[in-house]
């Protein structure tokens, strides 16, 4: 457990994190995803009010999550339906 403080900035906020140090990368490019997103909101809606832009910015990460999660979950299901039939089939066979 290494850990290493960094400062990450987030909207023109700087926030002080304690990370575990093979996190950074990651943390790093989260915080560059949310500030890109930020960044495009600016520009699509013209507006620089920062609650605004981090809610829309929340919204459609989460968004986006939340459809990852669900084709996950789907793909699991049928991940696992494949594997009952192959054992039924395998027991067939036995």
């Amino acid at each position: 457990m290494n850990k290493l403080s960094i400062r990450i900035k987030i909207c023109d906020r700087i926030y002080p994190m304690k990370i575990e140090k093979d996190e950074e990368a990651l943390i790093r490019e989260t915080a560059k995803k949310i500030n890109d997103k930020i960044t495009e909101y600016k520009t699509q809606f013209g507006t620089n009010e920062n609650q605004d832009l981090l809610a829309i910015t929340a919204f459609d990460l989460m968004l986006e999550l939340l459809k990852v999660n669900k084709t996950f979950s789907q793909d699991t299901i049928e991940i696992k339906n494949d594997i009952l039939k192959i054992s039924e089939n395998i027991e067939k066979v036995l």
